[in-house]
């Protein structure tokens, strides 16, 4: 309202019963993300962050899991074989080498520890960190062929497939193929200056589950936590009702199902023909075929017993189970004692032998690639360390 008063000048007064108090909120950013994503992606939290901060370069540490269904595997020794990654190695014979990208191949392992799922009181299944023990079950006595495992390992930064390798070598270790030595052996590049051939270890186990940054804070909203959570817990009961049917159909064929003797000791024949026949090829490591004489099948007036017995009966004779891995019978070759991949050296010789002028395709762009990544962009080692000094202080906060 406006007025005159006696003077003749104008006043002005607020109807205050009319003030509205505007509340500017902020926008749920990550929300808005999750409603067009994919429902295998889910954001959790967002910042603002300064302008030289880099998700990659600005991280301290970064945090993996490889999950894995513990079977008959040796924890224990596989713990070994973490222990004697820790510390800076060179990592070359346990990566895939991308020589036109990376020319320093030392890591720090910071740890590396394996954990296990464990019940408590309340029945609900939690992890626990493995302790080693000499038996391969629990105290209560429960089921461990099928328990849920994963490594956790701490590193500053990774080579690639490092993990997936690391994964490979303990599996092996785990199996009793190999000894925890052989990590060491494998980090002695002087002595092993070429990769033993060996696979990687599955892709879809392996999880990145933590970057861990100097300066940066993400910020959370309730409500897209909630509907987070609430995505996560549906797919989780959806897969693990699945997994409780297999394991039902197993469980179920164990207990009815019922075979021939005869059949059982034809299949356990040809496996260890089989095995021979492989064996063969490798008789130096390997040695001399040995007669195996088998010890005999109990069966019911009617030549029959139980698929449990079975599988027993199986086991005693091959020291095999079934699994993912479909092939009745593998040999393992030792690692130290397989073909070697090309060196570091010999893949670099390669790669400059082929002109930039007469070179042709893939070796052509492999070069420039090469000359790009690493000829032109080296650096001192104190410009190096003054490049992650600087990428450390950059972040923001949600």
């Amino acid at each position: 309202k406006k007025s005159e008063n006696e003077e003749g000048t104008t006043e002005t007064s607020v109807d205050e019963s009319k003030m509205v108090e505007k509340v500017i909120t902020e926008k749920d950013f990550a929300q808005s993300i999750n409603n067009v994503l994919p429902n295998t992606i889910r954001v959790l939290g967002w910042s603002p962050v300064s302008d030289g901060f880099s998700s990659r370069f600005s991280t301290k540490s970064r945090t993996y899991r490889y999950f894995f269904v513990r079977r008959d595997l040796d924890l224990s020794a596989m713990e070994k074989g973490l222990d004697n990654m820790k510390g800076r190695h060179d990592f070359r014979n346990m990566c895939k080498m991308n020589c036109e990208e990376v020319d320093n191949f030392e890591r720090v392992f910071i740890y590396g520890k394996i954990v296990t799922t464990a019940k408590r009181s309340d029945e609900k299944a939690a992890y626990a960190d493995y302790t080693p023990c000499s038996t391969s079950s629990e105290p209560d006595g429960s089921d461990t062929y099928r328990q849920i495992c994963y490594f956790e390992i701490k590193g500053q930064a990774f080579l690639w497939h490092q993990i997936r390798c690391i994964a490979s070598v303990l599996f092996m270790i785990g199996k009793g193929l190999e000894s925890p030595d052989i990590v060491t052996e494998l980090l002695d590049i002087k002595k092993n200056p070429g990769k033993p051939n060996y696979p990687f270890a599955p892709d879809l186990p392996l999880v990145l589950h933590r970057c861990e940054y100097g300066n940066l804070r993400l910020g959370h909203s309730v409500k897209n936590l909630w509907r987070v959570c609430c995505d996560l817990e549906s797919k989780w009961e959806e897969l693990v009702l699945a997994s409780e049917r297999l394991k039902n159909g197993l469980f179920s064929i164990r207990d009815e199902a019922e075979v021939s003797s005869h059949d059982v000791v034809d299949f356990v024949n040809g496996v260890l023909a089989e095995k021979k026949k492989k064996q063969r090829k490798y008789e130096d490591l390997f040695g001399a075929e040995k007669s195996i004489v088998l010890p005999e099948l109990k069966s019911d007036e009617h030549g029959i017993v139980s698929w449990n017995v079975a599988l027993a009966y199986i086991f005693e004779c091959t020291k095999l189970k079934p699994a993912s891995e479909r092939p009745t019978v593998q040999l393992h070759i030792p690692l130290m004692q397989r073909g070697r991949g090309t060196t570091y050296e010999e893949k670099i010789q390669a790669i400059l032998s082929t002109d930039n002028t007469d070179g042709k395709g893939s070796s052509k762009r492999r070069r420039e690639i090469y000359e790009q990544n690493i000829i032109k962009k080296k650096v001192s080692k104190e410009e190096d360390k003054a490049f992650y000094s600087g990428m450390a202080v950059e972040g923001g906060s949600g």
